[in-house]
């Protein structure tokens, strides 16, 4: 009996290890895609002013 409680007791210590180690891969992830979005947004802020002051050398060029 001794030894089958012992054997419970790894199997629910290896099932909270891989609980744990899910949680952890999706906050992983999570993050992941946080800093992506954030990357991607500001790349996107980058990009809007360039088309803007293109824009506005172009409208400045025509009315000269």
């Amino acid at each position: 009996r001794d030894g089958g409680a012992f054997a419970v007791g790894q199997l629910d210590e290896r099932a909270a290890e891989e609980v744990a180690d899910a949680d952890a891969e999706r906050r992983e992830r999570k993050t992941r895609d946080v800093l992506v979005g954030a990357q991607r947004n500001g790349q996107q802020a980058v990009e809007k002013a360039h088309q803007k002051r293109a824009l506005k050398k172009a409208t400045n060029r025509r009315t000269r």
